[in-house]
């Protein structure tokens, strides 16, 4: 009986907005190491793994000139194009739309509820502040003028990394130099931490993959700042499953299930702020959430099983 040909692998790409192998997240040792533990762990799944970047690359649907294949130790550069069958995006702001017959992990209204923080507040109403738009800086003087909190929150409407946040009284909101439209909301009180997990400014964020919860840890802020994001200074500090507050998760869970309809398959985080009263709140929510290595802490491995394991299944050899 004549052997079979085995089937074809799935091909697997992220997609980065800058041009150079080394740009972000390759210009960080700990990014490499993540990746490269996930291109094997797609291996060993049966399928190859791509790193494609730059918008101007992409031919339309699933293709891209230009591609940097894993081949067991490192990526290796190729200027021969690709098909894909499955898009991992991992661009700035969803910058890379792609078209009407590109394959993404999430679909791209959830990636859009994630990164516009209007449509957030929205969706999510009563896990979310007190939030209001300002289109102008007339309308944001007016907004200040009857503000009744002694704090305020002012960031951008589809922020990400904190870039652009500013956290004080209505005053200090006035006297810093805004981009329209603007998110205005109430300021959630956290400073008096997480009890039995962080002392001090903190919030916790919550990794949800089709409906797994799959990581969860606290970012602590830097000494004297309102602002915890990792990026900002902030530590990250691993939660395991059993002290991870059942109130968070269970917000985590709702938003996922409010989710599951817009997206088969489904990678975002939840970060969420408790204020002096105990009562939970919606900060943000991030749909490329950063990728860890292994070692990075003992639920580490988790997330990325449960990453690969859904991008593998979202992958399809048969779709157009």
């Amino acid at each position: 009986m004549p052997q079979q040909d085995a089937p074809p692998r799935k091909r697997i790409g992220v997609f980065f907005d800058d041009p150079g192998y080394g740009d972000y997240p390759f210009n960080h040792d700990e990014y490499v190491q993540a990746y490269h533990e996930v291109a094997h762990a797609i291996d060993d799944r049966g399928a190859c793994f791509f790193i494609v970047r730059d918008a101007s690359t992409f031919l339309g649907g699933n293709r891209f000139r230009g591609y940097w294949k894993f081949d067991g130790s490192t990526f290796v550069r190729h200027d021969d194009n690709i098909d894909l069958e499955l898009v991992y995006d991992k661009s700035y702001k969803n910058v890379f739309t792609g078209d009407e017959r590109t394959w993404f992990l999430n679909s791209r209204e959830l990636d859009h509820i994630c990164v516009d923080k209007r449509e957030t507040a929205r969706m999510f109403p009563d896990y979310s502040p007190k939030t209001s738009v300002v289109h102008s800086r007339g309308e944001l003087e007016t907004a200040m003028a009857s503000w009744t909190s002694a704090m305020a929150v002012a960031k951008p409407i589809d922020g990400a990394e904190a870039k652009g946040v500013v956290i004080g009284p209505p005053v200090h909101i006035l006297a810093v130099e805004h981009v329209f439209p603007l998110l205005l909301q109430e300021y959630v009180d956290a400073s008096g931490g997480i009890p039995g997990i962080i002392e001090g400014v903190g919030d916790l964020r919550t990794i949800m993959i089709d409906g797994e919860v799959a990581l969860t840890y606290a970012r602590r802020a830097k000494t004297g700042s309102l602002i915890s994001n990792v990026s900002k200074g902030g530590v990250e500090i691993e939660v395991l499953p059993d002290r991870r507050p059942s109130d968070v998760i269970a917000i985590a869970k709702d938003v996922d299930s409010r989710f599951k309809p817009l997206s088969k398959h489904r990678v975002f985080c939840v970060d969420c702020a408790r204020d002096a009263s105990g009562r939970w709140y919606i900060i943000e929510l991030n749909s490329k959430p950063g990728l860890s290595v292994r070692n990075h802490g003992i639920t580490y491995p988790r997330y990325q099983d449960l990453l690969v394991d859904a991008l593998v299944s979202a992958a399809s050899p048969t779709h157009p």
